[in-house]
């Protein structure tokens, strides 16, 4: 469909739902009926229900659906209203370039560059930086006019929301509600992304008006907003744009899939490492699982000085807990013990899944030798 200027999905009759991998939003070709007994649902759930849409019978223009009062039943509205609102991330009542090609990338559209976006903004009546939440639930409607269209918008636009957000919580382990630079390394690392250096991660942090200390979940996702925006304005009007669109997409999925493996392998270490289950790693057992992770049973505790190497590993510990926020006679709970794994993390000796995995295999490894 065209709005006159821009291309979200082209085909008036199909509609090209593109999601990440697959995973959570199953790539569908939906003409108003839904596909194998479910439309756009996660595996395993139940078949997501249609919302009721106005009636498409006679077919409106783009500027006699801007002007009809009838043009979105309240249903759409409930929903529709939700995905314009969450897109409005300054919160000013209205969806810049930015905001707007998140929106239509996130229900299974292509981006648009700034000039196709000044077309759409004109024809939807925008007077300011974008186009009103108002106008753009009335562009979103026009766009996906049937109830199978609107509903599978809606169920990809929540799903990726929804995996933006795991991402965040795995990354935010300091649980301030904000991503630091190391926290930001980790997600990187984890899905083998290139990695990004402190002076490129200031740069991302002015643009985004964020505090040094790290970005908000709102900044975090803004960020990618700028993303879609960038690949749309070196790929609009190319064959490639929908490959980097979904390439964009394919790397949420990468994303949070590496970092929940890697969280639940750590979790196991954190099990296997808390051997008085208090659900602290205190000196002992942090050295212990150092121990294994080196595979030097004497790491700590050199003959030739075992003392003065016991100290400097005591010291160590210390510093590791103020570093954490935990109290030295307790130790690290699980957080804090990922969070020393964010803090080791770095770009000479990234944290990998396949790491993570190794560091598993070898205090399991440890822990059945102490028992046999």
């Amino acid at each position: 469909m065209n709005l006159g200027c821009c291309n979200w999905r082209s085909g008036e009759n199909t509609h090209v739902i593109k999601g990440p991998l697959g995973q959570n939003t199953p790539n569908a070709v939906l003409d108003g009926k839904a596909e194998k007994g479910g439309l756009c649902c996660n595996r395993g759930e139940a078949p997501i229900n249609s919302v009721p849409c106005a009636p498409t019978a006679a077919r409106m223009s783009l500027d006699e659906a801007m002007q009809a009062k009838d043009a979105v039943t309240e249903a759409e509205r409930e929903l529709g209203s939700r995905v314009v609102e969450q897109s409005d991330l300054d919160k000013d009542g209205m969806l810049n370039k930015y905001e707007f090609n998140w929106m239509v990338t996130l229900c299974g559209g292509l981006p648009m560059n700034a000039a196709k976006f000044t077309t759409l903004s004109e024809r939807l009546g925008a007077t300011g930086a974008g186009p009103s939440l108002e106008q753009s639930l009335k562009a979103f409607k026009f766009q996906y006019n049937s109830p199978a269209k609107f509903t599978a918008a809606v169920q990809s636009f929540n799903n990726i929301n929804a995996q933006l957000e795991r991402i965040f919580n795995l990354c935010n382990m300091k649980q301030d509600g904000l991503v630091s630079y190391r926290e930001f390394c980790w997600m990187r690392s984890a899905s083998g992304e290139t990695w990004v250096d402190k002076e490129e991660f200031d740069g991302l942090t002015a643009k985004l008006g964020a505090d040094k200390k790290g970005w908000t979940k709102t900044q975090f996702c803004r960020s990618f907003q700028f993303k879609a925006t960038e690949i749309a304005e070196a790929e609009f009007g190319k064959g490639s744009l929908e490959k980097k669109v979904q390439e964009l997409l394919d790397s949420f999925t990468k994303i949070d899939f590496a970092l929940d493996s890697i969280h639940k392998q750590l979790d196991e270490i954190f099990k296997l490492g808390d051997q008085n289950g208090d659900g602290y790693l205190d000196y002992k057992e942090a050295l212990r699982c150092k121990k294994a992770f080196v595979q030097n049973p004497n790491a700590g505790s050199r003959k030739e000085s075992s003392a003065k190497a016991e100290a400097m590993e005591q010291k160590m510990f210390q510093q590791a807990c103020h570093v954490l926020g935990a109290d030295p006679s307790k130790g690290w709970n699980k957080a804090q013990f990922i969070r020393s794994m964010q803090e080791s993390n770095n770009s000479k000796a990234k944290v990998t899944l396949d790491k993570v995995n190794k560091l598993h295999e070898l205090l399991r490894s440890a822990t059945q030798s102490e028992s046999g």
